[in-house]
């Protein structure tokens, strides 16, 4: 129902002498200074919410696909005004080649014959996303076999006036944050965790994380090396199912020794950690050499100009007494970085789901509320790690009456947390339930919380106004302002998008800045949230906001893989930002994280989240990419 938008920026570039067949079309002079002015005022003034881009099929058919036909119409002037495609081959990056070719005319591969704008307008055919594609080219034979992307030069009375680059950049348009459900406690369809208070959450599922450092040259850890970690994360409740160690030498000395030495202390770690458990852990281990810390290190000391080095050259130099300066930095990056997935210990761990179903109704009737409650708990566990199926929770039978109305609460939560479409029988059962209690605070909340799901889905007119002040009103139940926030959040997503809709910028405008200000003023937000809003601002043109929301955040070596990724769809085309030392940071942070979808960064078409191999007329970016993905 609702598309995913794709991002395309605009990147005009100067002109130069040319080579390349440009089919007759000229540059203009200092005498043509006004041919290309009402083509670049339309370009520079399209609203930000316009987007569009150049495809190919399997065919070698071209086509241009926008989301307003409108704009698109007023580029173009005269019978003379149109576009001419520039089709460049991924061989023109080849790292075998000691550098680029410089762009002749701006122009980077192969061009096609001009295409008028009477003609584009008339290809465009209405989709039924509401998006409009027309063909506009064919790829020439010869070129059919290369990787290939598609550039628009835009001509005006036959004079080039802008070069259009087109890069993917993925982003989120109608998707809410995870309001969660209260069951015993807020809980979230992606990972269970438990509200402690108004400021802070406290895991109770799915994954804990810690930092182990390393001594210089000791590869074994014991028991009792492990056991103060083991303690101090109260696991005595809990099974480890699966260790990540990322470790991390420093890199002075040779990558294959250091890599070695690593993956010894990870897997003495993974070791030592088992021998507290019966059940056997999955262990996944990755070695790396530290470079994220060491450049963050080294910018503020005396050796600050190493970070212009390559990395091969970086390792010759530490050496002698450049290694013994540096020891008091590198000695803090040799560690590892565990992840543990856990999941609580089963009392009933031998019982199938029918045995386990007839315990919890013979709870129910000997009104043995707790040990209710615990095999229920039990029972969506299961169900979450796909032990047992989702229809078990329609066989445990609630009575309605006020004892049992925390466990009947659960049922309908999870009920819907597993399968959205119950919506409207959810909603209309804790509507039920409200008429007998009034005032509880979670039956309110999940109320709100399923409204968002059919008003998402435009199950049941949802009157905004109305809904607001119910969202409002859960301040006077006892619900935490974090919650609230996170629900006024979502509404002003859902707002947004109906002003987008309507063309009403202004008030959509309005629901933007709304959310960015809720943000900045919430202490409490999952690594998800991050991820989630910065796409959501990307999605209506407002990257500075994407970028502030991911700043903090992305120069932690711990951060998450996806937020990481997500910076650097953001920022990589732009050369001012590329070039720093602090970005380099950055990068290497990306490829100690995930090597392979840092390469896959360079090609739009891989499923990993390319944007485009052009990024590497960048001879900063082309140098790290030679260095890391040749």
């Amino acid at each position: 129902m609702y598309k995913q938008l794709i991002i395309f920026w605009l990147i005009g570039i100067s002109f130069s002498a040319f080579s390349q067949d440009t089919r007759g079309v000229q540059k203009p002079t200092t005498a043509d200074k006004n041919v290309c002015k009402h083509c670049i005022n339309a370009i520079q003034n399209k609203p930000k919410e316009v987007s569009f881009g150049v495809t190919s099929d399997e065919k070698g058919d071209i086509y241009l696909e926008i989301n307003d036909k409108k704009w698109i119409s007023s580029v173009f002037k005269s019978s003379k005004d149109g576009i001419m495609l520039d089709i460049v081959s991924k061989d023109r990056y080849n790292c075998s080649l000691e550098s680029i070719p410089e762009p002749d005319y701006g122009l980077r591969g192969t061009t096609l014959p001009v295409i008028s704008g009477k003609k584009i307008i008339s290809s465009l055919k209405e989709q039924t996303d509401g998006q409009y594609k027309g063909k506009i080219g064919v790829v020439p034979t010869n070129l059919r076999s290369q990787e290939l992307e598609f550039n628009i030069f835009f001509i005006s009375n036959n004079f080039f006036c802008y070069y259009h680059l087109v890069y993917n950049l993925e982003s989120n348009g109608l998707e809410f944050l995870d309001p969660g459900m209260y069951l015993d406690t807020l809980t979230y369809s992606d990972e269970f965790e438990t509200l402690e208070s108004d400021e802070a959450y406290k895991l109770r599922y799915k994954k804990l994380k810690f930092v182990v450092p390393f001594e210089r040259n000791k590869a074994v850890y014991s028991e009792q090396d492990i056991k103060p970690i083991y303690d101090s994360l109260k696991l005595t409740e809990f099974d480890i199912k699966k260790i990540s160690i990322k470790a991390y030498s420093s890199v002075e000395g040779s990558l294959k020794r250091n890599i070695q030495l690593q993956e010894q202390r990870a897997t003495s770690i993974a070791k030592a950690l088992q021998n507290f458990q019966t059940p056997k852990i999955k262990n996944v281990i990755e070695a790396k050499e530290n470079w994220v810390d060491f450049f963050n290190d080294i910018s503020k000391s005396k050796y600050a100009s190493l970070a212009k080095l390559s990395k091969k050259e970086i390792k010759s130099k530490l050496v002698g007494s450049v290694n013994k300066d540096l020891e008091v930095y590198l000695k803090k990056h040799r560690k590892a970085v565990i992840s543990l997935d856990l999941e609580k210990k089963d009392p009933y761990k031998k019982f199938e789901s029918d045995e386990l179903i007839r315990q919890f109704s013979t709870s129910v009737a000997k009104k043995d509320i707790e040990e209710a409650r615990k095999i229920q708990s039990i029972i969506f566990e299961r169900i979450k790690n796909n032990v047992i199926s989702p229809d078990s929770v329609k066989k445990l039978e609630v009575p309605n009456s006020e004892e049992f109305l925390d466990v009947k609460i659960n049922n309908l939560s999870i009920d819907h947390l597993l399968d959205v479409r119950t919506g409207m029988i959810v909603y209309n059962q804790l509507k039920e339930l409200e008429k007998q209690f009034p005032n509880n605070k979670k039956i309110k909340y999940n109320i709100v919380a399923v409204t968002f799901t059919i008003w998402r889905n435009q199950w049941q007119e949802i009157n905004p106004e109305k809904f607001k002040k119910q969202i409002l009103s859960l301040k006077k139940y006892g619900i935490p302002k974090l919650l609230i926030d996170r629900l006024l959040i979502n509404y002003n997503i859902k707002m947004s998008y109906e002003y987008l809709l309507q063309g009403q910028y202004s008030k959509k405008d309005k629901s933007l800045n709304a959310i960015y200000a809720i943000f900045k003023t919430n202490s409490n937000v999952r690594d998800k949230d991050y991820l989630h809003l910065s796409k959501y601002f990307a999605s209506y043109a407002r990257r500075e906001l994407a970028l502030e929301i991911l700043d903090k955040k992305i120069k932690e070596l711990t951060v998450d893989e996806d937020l990481l990724f997500y910076y650097l769809n953001l920022t990589i085309i732009d050369p001012e930002i590329t070039k720093t030392d602090n970005y380099k940071t950055i990068i290497n942070n990306a490829i100690a994280h995930n090597e392979s979808r840092f390469c896959s960064l360079f090609n739009r078409f891989k499923k990993e989240g390319g944007i485009t191999f052009q990024l590497l007329e960048d001879q900063n970016l082309r140098n790290i990419y030679c260095e890391s993905c040749n």
